[in-house]
């Protein structure tokens, strides 16, 4: 999957931002099968494109998996809750997710939700629906202060907008989410 293949359509979706070509990426003293599990979930752009730069790096000490919420996607707050919860459910099974024996110990792979700005909600709601599946929680810039913006009146409005104008809103509100000459120069990097 790209990194920025948020027009592709489809439901929201897992991807590792890191492919196996990779050579940039420093060796890791971590064994790959004993790598925790960082799962990032992006603000309100749905790519992660923000945080990009620091992927490699993440990669070098953690197995990524970065969500991917369409541009076309109108998934509410609680529908993408129960997206990346049921992602964590599935992998869980697939991997002996975290365990606690009586002595303590631990078994499995620990799982980090990295949750970025409106992604920061995200992850505060799958925290508190399902703490069984994530052991550490990291908020970055995090839309903690929701409540006390527009936001609340304005965002059952969204999925009333004409498909095109919603299309765009990511980008009309780059802006003011981002530094876009930072942003760029990230980019060119």
């Amino acid at each position: 999957d790209d990194l920025l293949a948020a027009t592709t359509g489809g439901p929201p979706r897992f991807f590792s931002p890191i492919t196996s070509g990779t050579e940039r990426v420093t060796t890791s003293t971590i064994d790959a099968a004993t790598k925790p599990r960082m799962v990032y979930v992006p603000g309100l752009d749905g790519t992660g494109f923000a945080a990009s730069a620091q992927f490699e790096r993440l990669a070098v000490d953690f197995e990524l998996v970065c969500l991917n919420v369409p541009v076309g996607d109108r998934s509410s707050f609680h529908e993408l809750v129960t997206v990346v919860c049921e992602y964590l459910e599935r992998d869980s099974v697939e991997e002996t997710q975290f365990d606690r024996t009586n002595d303590g110990e631990t078994k499995g792979k620990r799982t980090y939700l990295l949750g970025e700005s409106m992604g920061g909600l995200i992850a505060l709601g799958v925290a508190q629906r399902r703490p069984d599946l994530v052991n550490d929680l990291i908020l970055v810039n995090p839309a903690s202060s929701f409540d006390r913006s527009p936001w609340p009146a304005i965002g059952p409005l969204l999925p009333l907008l004409p498909e095109q104008m919603y299309a765009g809103l990511p980008y009309a509100l780059a802006p003011v989410l981002f530094d876009p000459p930072r942003l760029l120069e990230g980019a060119i990097r």
